[in-house]
């Protein structure tokens, strides 16, 4: 559409993407079996074609950006976030890595150290933090008298009228060196623990960050396929089924019978 000049995304209030449910996990390991997920897990081409759309895409994050959440914000090429904007990619926590270029752009703009951090511990960043480290673009001021959805016109507007070059993280070079990357990804390797003690849900997020050496779309097939060696593994499997063990537990209990109290 010519008359379209930029593109906005925006999520809710609390929400703008909480990344995949886990539920859908089951369905991929169905319908794909051993595979290394080509044509099974769309969100990978959907990152590529954000960010490869010819005009600019700009996130406008309120709440939670986490998993294939922060993947969608990480194509766009320019973020805004409010105070309530968390970042994070959390899913070693539930035994899988990121599927969808999370560690492939995450290092390209915030430096490989701190996204392997994020990647191997999957605890979340808040606003402010992303704000320092580049992750976001603008953080609307939250005594100010602009909303987010207001900010991220303006950004929009402004966005139009500037090249894409530059704008597109996936096409980013890496900041360190060579040398300085073998020694982040040397001590990250000696930090992790032995594979056969729970260790293969970040020994293949460690393997996946290694490939942002690569062009972006190599990069993302060897993420992918570390990505599907998680979601195979009986380590990953474990860890969803206590997942949704507790997430079971933790449910209310209905109304006890006349006469038992609880």
């Amino acid at each position: 559409d010519r008359d379209v000049t930029s593109v906005v995304l925006m999520g809710g209030k609390s929400n703008f993407s909480a990344g995949a449910d886990l539920t859908e996990f089951g369905k991929i390991l169905a319908s794909s079996g051993e595979s290394s997920g080509d044509g099974f897990f769309p969100l990978v081409e959907l990152v590529h074609k954000i960010e490869n759309f010819p005009k600019p895409v700009i996130a406008a994050i309120s709440g939670n950006a986490l998993g294939g959440g922060l993947e969608v914000a990480l194509s766009c090429h320019y973020r805004v976030s409010d105070a309530s904007g968390k970042f994070g990619l959390p899913e070693v926590h539930v035994g899988v890595i990121p599927g969808a270029g999370g560690t492939q752009r995450l290092p390209r703009l915030v430096g490989v150290a701190k996204a392997l951090e994020m990647i191997l511990t999957g605890a979340p960043i808040k606003s402010k933090q992303a704000k320092a480290l580049g992750l976001v673009d603008h953080l609307v001021d939250a005594n100010g008298n602009e909303t987010l959805l207001e900010a991220a016109r303006k950004w929009a507007e402004w966005a139009a009228l500037m090249p894409l070059e530059g704008r597109r993280v996936g096409l980013r070079p890496l900041k360190e060196s060579t040398k300085e990357l073998q020694f982040i990804f040397g001590a990250a390797a000696k930090k992790l623990p032995p594979l056969a003690m729970g260790g293969e849900g970040v020994h293949a997020a460690l393997e996946a960050v290694k490939a942002c050496q690569l062009p972006v779309r190599e990069g993302s097939k060897v993420e992918l396929e570390q990505f599907f060696v998680t979601l195979n593994g009986t380590q990953g499997k474990a860890r969803r089924h206590a997942f949704f063990a507790v997430r079971k537990a933790q449910k209310p209990l209905g109304k006890p019978p006349a006469g038992h109290a609880l």
